[in-house]
Formats: structure tokens, sequence, C-alpha cells
């Protein structure tokens, strides 16, 4: 145990010290807005009308000229002594990852939680735009009236009955000549057919069961 806690301490230094020794040879081009931002990056393209600048993490942004201030490019020395850096960075099997230089073994343990960080993330607006909807769909309250029972997984003879506007729900009637009353149900759904799991389907509508 201590020998592997060691190793991983040591590991995590020489990566800590490697892309603060990285930021010392990063050749960055200056970009100074009429808004007071500063952008720092490579700048890739260059027009009479706009300029295009690639900053950390690898996104790229369009600025008209009409909102730059001043320029300042990263000398042909800065650049140079980066290009060689990166070769060093390079040969010794290291991996450049939003501006630090990470061995293979943590560059995928880093790749893989940002990737799931951003999952969580897509699903967490997911479920708030479905709640906005639902709420919207309590205010309107279009269905008080009804005695409206809940379900996800509507029976197989049930038809979906198209709905008029774009709430977030489908009405399902029983063709079977039933009271109707007794036998609609309601299907909550995203607009944009995302998966939304089961657990957080039943906790959305209890409140708008009657």
């Amino acid at each position: 145990m201590f020998r592997h806690s060691s190793y991983l301490s040591v590991l995590f230094m020489i990566v800590v010290y490697s892309a603060a020794f990285c930021e010392g040879f990063v050749a960055r081009d200056k970009v100074q807005l009429k808004n007071g931002r500063l952008l720092e990056g490579i700048i890739s393209q260059q027009t009479d009308e706009y300029i295009t600048i690639t900053i950390e993490g690898g996104a790229e942004i369009k600025i008209s000229r009409d909102t730059i201030q001043y320029i300042k490019s990263a000398s042909l020395e800065s650049i140079q002594k980066a290009e060689e850096f990166q070769k060093e960075q390079q040969q010794k099997g290291l991996i450049s990852y939003k501006g630090e230089w990470l061995t293979p073994e943590i560059y995928e343990v880093r790749k893989t939680r940002d990737s799931l960080a951003e999952e969580v993330e897509a699903l967490r607006q997911s479920k708030e735009k479905v709640l906005k909807e639902l709420s919207q769909l309590k205010e309107s309250r279009r269905y008080e009236s009804q005695p409206y029972k809940f379900s996800f997984n509507p029976p197989q003879e049930w038809k979906q009955t198209p709905v008029a506007d774009s709430s977030a729900v489908c009405l399902f009637e029983n063709n079977q000549g039933d009271d109707f009353n007794e036998f609609v149900r309601v299907s909550v759904v995203s607009k944009t057919d995302e998966v939304i799991d089961q657990e957080f389907i039943d906790t959305a509508i209890k409140g708008l069961e009657e």
C-alpha cells in the first residue's frame, strides 16, 4: 500500500512540474479587446474583417477586428522554444491535454473523468428542461378536470393520441370502449426524445397527480 501510494505521489509531482515547466515555453499570441477582455492563444487565421484564435482547450474564437484594441504576436524565438519543448515531451511519451503534459495513464483517467462530467452535465440540463416543461403544464391546469393516472410505459392495446401543442405530455386512450376517465394515462417524455430514467419521471410527475 505504501509503495503504491508513494508511486502515485511521485507521478503526480512529475505531472505538476511538467505542466508548470511547459507554461514557460508556450508561445501565445495576445489579443486585447476594446471591452477589456484579454485572449491568449494561437492566431490561426487573419483577414481584413476578422481573426481566428485558438485558445487553451482547443476552442476556436472568431473575432471582428472592430472589437480589437491591439494584437501582440508571439516572437519567433518563443515559437521555436515551444516547438522544441513539445518535441522533448513527446519523446518522453507524454501527451498534451488542456495545457498540461500527462503520462498516457493519467491522460486516460483525466479524459474519462472529463467525458463523464460532460455526460452528467448534459443529463442535468435535460432533467431541468423536462422539469420546466412539467411546471408549465401544471400552471396551465389543462388536465385539471380529469382523474389521470400516470404511466411511463402504457399497455400495448392503448393507442397514442397526438397532442396539438408542444407540451411535454402525450395522451393515451383505451380503444376497448371502457370508461374514458378511468383509463386515460399520461406518458411524460422529453421534447428531444432524450432518455430519462424511471425514478426521475416518478419524482417529476408526483406533484401533478390529483
